[in-house]
């Protein structure tokens, strides 16, 4: 006994001589093995026969030329197609026009309408007016300075001058050392440089 029946799909494929050789070599090998198959596939070809000499004999009782003088006749007795007739654009609908089928609908279209628009007003101004969300007080800043302290032994200077500004009534005060090397640049001790 064999796993899966041969479907009548693969039987007219065969038939038709549409099947892959692979497929053409499997199903005879499976035809020559399993007789239940083979008596289908013998029955498919008595049906495709029977038509073929119904139609074949349909086709041969009627007279070809026949036919074709009947088909013209028929063309020439039936009334001439009408005329194409051009289409115009579709006019353009100004404000007016439109304001005029916007208020003209239906009550209950129009309510829907003029709610949406109300709600997406509302939204649309409450957005804006409530902007970003802030924290109720900014974190307070603290400044501190970094420790840069270092200590100078000795500053030698070949060109320009040298001022340093202690301020000796405060020792955590920072000192400045300025370095110039124009003396025009200099500032006098009184210009408060």
């Amino acid at each position: 006994m064999h796993p899966e029946p041969v479907t009548d799909e693969t039987l007219w494929l065969y038939l038709d001589g549409e099947l892959d050789p692979d497929d053409v070599a499997q199903l005879e090998a499976r035809l020559a093995s399993d007789p239940d198959t083979a008596v289908r596939l013998e029955s498919f070809r008595r049906f495709t026969g029977a038509v073929e000499t119904a139609l074949d004999a349909r086709v041969a009782s009627i007279p070809a030329g026949a036919l074709w003088e009947r088909v013209s006749a028929e063309l020439d007795a039936a009334p001439p197609l009408p005329s194409p007739v051009p289409v115009a654009a579709p006019a353009r609908v100004g404000l007016m026009e439109r304001l005029r089928r916007f208020f003209a609908m239906p009550p209950l279209e129009f309510g829907l309408t003029a709610t949406a628009a109300v709600a997406a007003i509302a939204v649309s101004v409450w957005t804006l007016r409530s902007g970003p969300t802030r924290p109720a007080a900014p974190p307070e800043a603290v400044a501190e300075a970094p420790d840069n302290t270092f200590v100078i032994e000795s500053y030698e200077v070949t060109e320009g001058t040298v001022v340093i500004d202690v301020q000796e009534d405060d020792p955590s005060a920072p000192a400045v050392v300025w370095h110039f090397v124009d003396d025009a640049d200099q500032p006098s001790p009184t210009q408060g440089g």
